[in-house]
């Protein structure tokens, strides 16, 4: 390949080693808490726009009265955590909330404080916009940064995944 076309040959051979640096520190990667917090301000001084019935869900269990979302599958998401008697607070995470990682920010979804089946309140920081299953590549790699973050500041209290609805969550949670 080199003698073929060494410039895309040396192109590939360095995306195909920075992406394996990554892969090597995020396998490694750790967190420790800080003194510093986001401030309220951060849930607040967001705008977003949308339309009732379209983008906007109303909310009776969020931290707003309704709740922008991005996608359809955001939409029934937030639905279920309305309906859901599991669910006692849920807010959408703004744009402006992110993890550092490695392979960039990271910025998930949702934030969700429920019961499990024994009654015991669980905190779960949710993702749900990718589109398979699980993520893939460097959304994987964002996630499993994101995993050792929470992990590391609230001393293993808050769980972090990719879900595609409610129920896989329920099903996580126990």
């Amino acid at each position: 390949m080199f003698r073929l076309n060494p410039e895309d040959f040396l192109l590939q051979a360095s995306r195909l080693i920075n992406r394996e640096k990554a892969a090597a520190v995020v396998r490694h990667i750790t967190y420790h808490r800080l003194d510093a917090s986001y401030d309220a301000a951060l849930f607040t001084n967001a705008v977003r726009r949308g339309r009732l019935g379209c983008t906007a869900v109303p909310a009776a269990h969020s931290i707003s009265d309704y709740v922008i979302c991005d996608t359809d599958r955001e939409r029934a998401f937030a639905e279920a955590l309305e309906a859901s008697e599991a669910v006692r607070l849920y807010v959408r995470l703004p744009k402006s909330f992110f993890i550092p990682t490695p392979v960039g920010r990271y910025t998930p979804d949702w934030a969700i404080a429920l019961r499990d089946r024994a009654g015991d309140p669980v905190y779960f920081v949710a993702e749900t916009s990718g589109r398979a299953p699980q993520p893939q590549g460097v959304e994987a790699a964002k996630l499993q940064c994101a995993r050792a973050h929470f992990a590391a500041v609230s001393g293993g209290e808050v769980m972090c995944g990719a879900v595609r609805d409610l129920d896989e969550l329920l099903r996580i949670v126990g």
